[in-house]
């Protein structure tokens, strides 16, 4: 049939389709780690749209130089720490979800810049700004140097001297340098008397001291007394301390160790007497001089003398160099320390008793 009326056989709606925009956002809460420490990523996705966007996805999937530890997903949301995977789903006009990542920054990565990135993989609907769908964020592990020093305070001690090894372990790396320990066994030709710290930091029988952690620029420091043992005279001694344990890489293993030496010096105490008069008569007085003298080059210590006056004269007095000691009843001069090249001289004098005409008197 004819429709005498055509004005009204067609009809129109309009709707205004509300965009979607979402915006992907990358933080590290530490941009500056040393190997071993845990870093945590943030990864946020906003709908700046003012519709609401269905099947949402970012993927973040870790770089190389980083260990995945564990992750937070908000209620709803799951990630795979194997793909990277972040399946958000809906997400409202102007709502937005976070996602944290927790992770090792592995050995072997200071010095190196890691970099990582979320991007926004799927959605349901088109989003028209693009430029906003990825986001990176670069981290710079930083390096430790650690470097290992030791001094004595008595190169040149003589058997039975007790010397001080002083250890020093310091970082002069930018991070901060955890489980360190030194070695420093004490060699043959030493005997361990005492250290700071004690044990269990510092355990003499293996040499092992248990420092811990060292922040950039920090240092932390060992003394070891020890003797010098009996027959050491001649060697030398060489006693070393070597970085045996940290957790991160040290690039520069050429300050690792260091060692010191010393000479253990030996002595050689050489007695000599003379007397002033050997043909005296009965009632005369004679002078005795004992002399003892250090031809060796280290100091000797302890050093006694015996002179016992003999039959056949009788004490008068005597002189004792300053510092020394003579007791006329035992004959015993104690002469105490004796520098190498050193001597003293002690006279005694005494009167030749009647009676010892014809006869020796030693």
């Amino acid at each position: 049939q004819t429709d005498p009326e055509s004005a009204n056989d067609s009809a129109s709606v309009e709707f205004n389709a509300e965009a979607i925009d979402l915006e992907v956002a990358k933080t590290v809460d530490n941009a500056s780690p040393t190997e071993g420490a845990t870093i945590t990523y943030t990864v946020t996705v906003k709908n700046n749209g003012a519709g609401t966007a269905t099947g949402v996805q970012v993927t973040d999937q870790l770089p190389t130089g980083v260990t995945y530890s564990s992750h937070t997903a908000p209620e709803g949301t799951t990630y795979d720490q194997a793909t990277g995977v972040w399946s958000v789903g809906a997400l409202n006009a102007e709502a937005s979800q976070a996602l944290t990542i927790q992770a090792a920054v592995n050995n072997g990565a200071s010095g190196r810049t890691i970099t990582n990135t979320a991007t926004l993989t799927a959605r349901d609907q088109t989003d028209p700004d693009s430029a906003n769908d990825s986001a990176s964020v670069e981290l710079n592990a930083e390096a430790i140097d650690l470097e290992v020093a030791k001094t004595v305070d008595n190169a040149s001690p003589t058997e039975g001297e007790m010397v001080t090894y002083t250890v020093t372990v310091k970082n002069n790396g930018a991070g901060t340098a955890t489980g360190v320990q030194v070695t420093d066994l004490l060699s043959a030709g030493l005997t361990f008397v005492s250290s700071t710290p004690p044990a269990p930091t510092y355990e003499p029988s293996t040499g092992v001291w248990n420092v811990g952690e060292l922040p950039a620029g920090g240092s932390a420091g060992l003394t070891i007394q020890a003797t010098v043992i009996a027959g050491a005279s001649g060697q030398t001694v060489t006693n070393t301390a070597t970085l045996t344990a940290k957790d991160q890489t040290d690039p520069d293993s050429s300050n690792n160790s260091a060692s010191v030496e010393l000479n253990a010096q030996g002595i050689d105490l050489e007695v000599a007497k003379t007397v002033d008069n050997a043909s005296p008569t009965e009632g005369a007085t004679i002078t005795y001089t004992v002399i003892v003298k250090n031809n060796g080059s280290g100091t000797a210590t302890g050093v006694q003398v015996t002179d016992q006056l003999p039959a056949g004269v009788t004490y008068s007095s005597h002189a004792a160099p300053s510092g020394t000691t003579y007791d006329k009843a035992t004959g015993v001069w104690t002469v105490g320390a004796l520098n190498g090249g050193a001597s003293q001289a002690l006279t005694l004098k005494a009167t030749v008793n009647a009676g010892t005409p014809g006869q020796p008197v030693t």
